[in-house]
């Protein structure tokens, strides 16, 4: 799907508003994809259940990388380790908040 047309189909759906000078707007953190309300509920179960199955697996495994899955690292070579502590803590605090332009930038 081409940009534009994706763009309209979230702007009629309600997900996102434009302005008058072209910025975009989120408007939800999920959308609703599915009309059938059964078979939403089934992906949400289904889903929900490899979830805990991963969190079982993590919580039963060494904690080394290779053992726990969706396991992440980022390195920045030029970032300094005593800033780590105060990365964590705003991670922690604010973590969810990334995504939104008012915050990060």
């Amino acid at each position: 799907m081409d940009p534009k047309t994706l763009l309209i189909e979230l702007e009629r759906i309600g997900a996102v508003k434009s302005d008058a000078n072209g910025y975009i707007s989120v408007l939800m953190r999920s959308l609703p994809v599915y009309e059938d309300k059964h078979l939403a509920i089934q992906h949400t179960l289904i889903s929900l259940d490899s979830f805990i199955r991963t969190l079982r697996h993590n919580l039963d495994s060494t904690a080394s990388n290779s053992d726990q899955l969706f396991h992440r690292v980022a390195w920045n070579g030029d970032f300094d380790a005593r800033e780590i502590p105060a990365l964590k803590i705003r991670v922690k605090r604010h973590g969810q908040n990334f995504w939104n332009p008012a915050i990060t930038g």
